[in-house]
This record gives C-alpha cells, structure tokens and sequence, in this order.
C-alpha cells in the first residue's frame, strides 16, 4: 500500500465516524448494513470526557493514539490532534475531521476538559494560516483549527495584503496571489513551503500540525552514547591507519559497524571513499543534474496517487509548494558512461564492505552475517540532489515497502560545507511504521556514509533542505526473494514470460550481483537452472551495463531475445560480448 492507501481505506474511512443518530451514521456510510456494522455499541447520553450532551462520534479501533470513547466534536478535535500524523495521510480522514469541523460549529461549545493540559508546540515557529474570515468554510475549519492547534497557529487575514508581506518577509518567493485567494485558506509552514485551498483539502495542513505536536526528538543521552561507543572509536581507526584506501575494513573497523548495526540498527561512517574518488562522482552527478537528466521521483511510482485533487505532488513543480516527496534521480549502473566513478570507485567500495559483513568472523556479530547471509544482489546506484528552491524533502517510509527483497539501505552524501540549519538530514525513527520517535538526525555530510536495515526497524524520512543536497543511494537486495520476484514461484521463465515479462526485463535492468559473485553464480544459489540462468545472464549484460547510449535496447526486443533462440540474443549483444 502506498502512502495514501487503496479503496479498502476509503471504505474504511468511509465508516470512522460513528454519530448517535442512527440517521447521520446511514447517510455518512451510504447503507443501513454498513451503520450496522460500524456501529455496534450503543452510544451513551453524553461526552465521554466533557461529559457534554453532544452529537457523539466514535473512531474506529485501527486509528492509532486515539482512545475507544464516545466523544463529542470539541473533545474529538482535541484528541485527533495528538494522533498519528503518518497514519493520517493514508485513506480519507480529512473528510471526517471536517464532518467533526462542521459538528464542532453547530454545538457551539467551550473547549473540552483536556485544553487546560495541552502541551506547547514542538515547533519553534507556528504555522502562519491564511484565511477569509467571510467565508462560511473558512470560518468553520478556522475555528476547529484554533481549538485543536491554537498553540501552533497564527491566523492572519488573506485580505490585509501589507499583513502578509510582512509576515512572509523571512520567505521571499511565495506566490501572494495563491495564498490570498478569496473564500480560500492557505497556509505556510516554517519550512517556508506553503499549501492551498485548505479549507477544502486541509489534510496536508492537519498532517504539518500533528508533527509538530507529536513526534519526538532522539533522546540527547541516546545519542551522545551512540557518537561515544561506536562513531568516536571508528574515527580514532581512520586517523591511527591514516585514512588508507578502505580502512573500515579493519577488523576493529568491521567489528564496530556491525556491533552498531545489530544494537542501534545504524551506523555512520565518516571518511568512506579517497577524497578524489568521491568528488569525481559528484562532479559526475552535478553534470547528469544540470543536462536536465534526473526526473523528479514524484513523478515515478505513484500510481496510488493518480486521483490527486489536492496537488499533494506539486505536480506542476511550483516553487516551494509543498509535496510528498521531491528527491530528482538518474539510476547510474556500473557502466554508466555518464557517472563511471559510480562503477570505478563507490559500488566496489560498498560492496567490499557488505561482503566483508556478510563473511563473519574477526569480530563481526553473528546476527549480521545471517541477516545478510542471501544478499547476493544489489541495485543500480540512484544519485539523487534535493533541491533548495522547492525545499526538498522525502516523507517517512521503510525502503522495503514495496520492494520486499531490500534487506540494507547504503546512502553515500556528497555536500562539502554543510552547516546545522541546510537542512536535508536523515531522520531515522525507532522501530515500526508510522513510529513518532526519532532516534537520530543524519546530516549530509561529505564523504559519509550511512547505513542501516531497509527493513521496518528503520522507518526514516528526509528533512526539508535549504541546499541542493547531493546523495547516492545503493539498496542491497536477498537475492533468494529477488529472483523469486522476477521468476515466481516456482521459479520458471517461461511461464513468467508468458504472465508478466515487464517484471523479468525491469529487475535484469537494474539488479547487479555483489562483487566478487558473477551474475550467473547469484542465479545458481538462487536455485535457477544452469540454462535459464546461463541466458538471463546474458539478457542481464544486455541490459544493465549501458555500453551504449541510456535506454538504446528496447524491451520488446529484450523480450524477444528471453524468448528466442541464442543466435537472437547475439544478434543484440554488443560486439564482442558473449554469452
């Protein structure tokens, strides 16, 4: 499921809020069955916590951080407002919180018993919200806003241009005129991006507010034990061996990353490549980025979003409004002839160092080794630069999310000067989807690399940048699940072919065996027959190692050579390639 969720969400939502009056509940979930089922109990007379006489609502019990009480619309809102905000963005909550938005205005109501004991936003800054107050809409999300998120709002009125200009002088660039639209409200986060129409999609909004109310800072002694037990003692390692060409594979070296993996499920690695290796490759990924070859992810895998009436995605790339995600990327294999330092100099390196983990031995945890023990394939390094103008980001997620064969992420950063307050950190969370405790802040720094499991013990997400902020990022793969993946089960290529060639095409483009294996040796261990793995070999050189131009084989022609005979394959190999 993507971040948004599928349709089982929208019927899911579709029934959450559970009012007293059996006529609300049928006309809210558009059947007599549906109310039934979604209301089961019977409501009490009054306010769980208020003990008001209310129209009562009720959420449903997968909603996290939110208590299995009747409430009503002023205790509800104020209850929402600590619940999960990565929950949050998936099905179609917004449409209930306003319902309770609209409930809340009609009862007319004080604030509930909990106001009193509200926390201070997190936030340093509040969020500026924009509204006209003559408009009905506005009115009544303004004020379910105030009693849910007063600490962390200041409201100002769109139609007091000379206002707004003086709040928005720290943020030079925003579009006055999308902001200040009549019977409209828009907000501007202290990020600096801005997002509109609120009063009728106001779940980014809401989203930005529960973050900065709920998630928690890494715990500051966490920390200082973490850079103290592993990443002080590694960086006395560099400087004894005086930062020789991969000097992580010391023992000592490999017995600290490994230690930090099991324990911490992290580790930073400062000092990774030679100096000259790893400004090659970010001089070999400024010139991808300025000929206009990095597409913007957002614009990749997002099927889940095709109904996006909100513009979650900033589909049209307006600057600084704010998205999901907007990480710009060029897939670069190990022949790439755009970035060969990526081939030369970084995946050697990592590789080495997985391999090295992987063996055992000299220190290295057991727990590792075994975690590791079928990652026999990777993927093509994705270089990827965040942009200041659009204030980069990436919203939390697990990188095995719809890749279940990703088993460890490597992210190597190659941004010289990076300052506190450029933005672009890794923010690693503790264990678990949508977990709101952060165990630690990554900065980009040059030469460091960072790596952790791709697996749900580290959901982690990138901050808003206020630089271009350059990365490459290698996902190491269980070769075992991958192959699985591309053939079946049971594995077999020709039915696959038949069923789904795409899938076979798609990963011999962009999987890459582990140095020192060979493609064909991954096969074998991945159970493939010699035969079929002899070709898929074959097809996989035709692919991934762009000894041509980017994208000069055309898959059907790769479909063509899966199926056909070895004198076809031939013909498409390059010259002097053999099977």
């Amino acid at each position: 499921m993507g971040i948004l969720g599928n349709a089982l969400d929208e019927i899911a939502w579709g029934v959450c809020l559970l009012r007293k009056h059996h006529g609300e509940v049928q006309e809210l979930c558009g059947s007599d069955e549906l109310a039934a089922g979604a209301c089961s109990d019977t409501p009490p007379e009054r306010c769980e916590e208020c003990g008001g006489a209310y129209s009562l609502s009720k959420p449903p019990p997968f909603i996290l951080d939110m208590s299995q009480r009747w409430l009503c619309a002023s205790c509800c809102l104020q209850e929402d407002a600590d619940a999960n905000p990565f929950q949050f963005m998936k099905g179609n909550l917004e449409k209930v919180w306003l319902s309770q938005a609209q409930l809340f205005a009609a009862q007319g109501a004080p604030a509930g018993r909990r106001a009193a004991a509200r926390p201070p936003c997190s936030g340093r800054h509040p969020v500026l919200v924009l509204w006209d107050p003559s408009d009905g809409q506005c009115r009544v999300v303004g004020r379910a806003l105030e009693h849910a998120f007063g600490e962390c709002c200041r409201f100002l009125d769109s139609g007091d241009r000379s206002a707004v200009e003086d709040a928005l002088q720290g943020h030079p660039g925003i579009p006055l005129d999308d902001l200040c639209q009549s019977g409209a409200m828009s907000a501007v986060f202290p990020s600096g991006c801005w997002i509109s129409n609120c009063q009728k999609y106001p779940k980014v909004l809401l989203y930005e507010l529960k973050y900065m109310r709920v998630v928690r800072p890494p715990d500051p002694e966490t920390l200082r034990s973490v850079v103290r037990c592993y990443q002080e003692p590694l960086q006395a390692i560099r400087r004894e061996l005086q930062s020789a060409p991969r000097w992580w594979l010391d023992p000592r070296a490999l017995a600290l990353i490994s230690l930090a993996l099991e324990h911490q499920k992290y580790i930073v690695i400062d000092g990774f490549l030679q100096d000259p290796e790893w400004r090659a490759i970010l001089s070999e990924a400024r010139s991808i980025n300025h000929a206009g070859q990095m597409e913007p992810g957002r614009k990749k895998g997002t099927s889940h979003l095709a109904v996006d009436e909100a513009d979650l995605m900033n589909r049209d790339d307006r600057p600084y409004r704010w998205t999901m995600l907007d990480d710009n990327i060029a897939y670069c294999g190990d022949g790439d002839s755009r970035a060969p330092s990526v081939g030369r100099y970084d995946t050697p390196a990592r590789d080495a160092l997985v391999t090295a983990l992987q063996a055992g031995g000299s220190g290295t945890r057991p727990a590792v080794a075994a975690r590791l023990a079928s990652v026999h394939l990777r993927e093509k390094a994705m270089v990827t630069v965040y942009r200041a103008s659009t204030r980069g980001r990436y919203q939390q997620h697990v990188d095995s999310h719809d890749a279940k064969f990703r088993r460890l992420s490597t992210l190597l950063y190659f941004n010289e000067g990076w300052e506190p307050g450029d933005g672009g950190e890794n923010r690693l969370f503790e264990a678990g989807a949508y977990n709101t405790q952060v165990k630690a802040d990554t900065a980009p720094l040059a030469n460091r690399l960072l790596v952790f499991w791709a697996e749900e013990d580290c959901p982690h997400e990138v901050l808003h940048t206020w630089k271009d902020r350059y990365a490459a990022t290698v996902w190491y793969a269980d070769a075992d699940l991958l192959v699985g993946d591309m053939l079946g089960h049971p594995l077999g290529m020709r039915d696959r072919l038949a069923e789904d060639h795409m899938k076979i095409v798609g990963h011999l483009q962009t999987a890459f065996p582990v140095a020192p294996l060979a493609f064909a040796d991954v096969m074998l261990r991945a159970g493939v027959p010699r035969e079929e793995g002899r070709r898929l070999h074959a097809i996989h050189s035709l692919l991934a190692y762009d000894r041509r131009p980017p994208h000069w084989v055309a898959w059907d022609d790769a479909k063509s050579a899966l199926e056909g005979s070895d004198s076809r394959i031939h013909e498409l190999l390059p010259k002097g390639m053999d099977m």
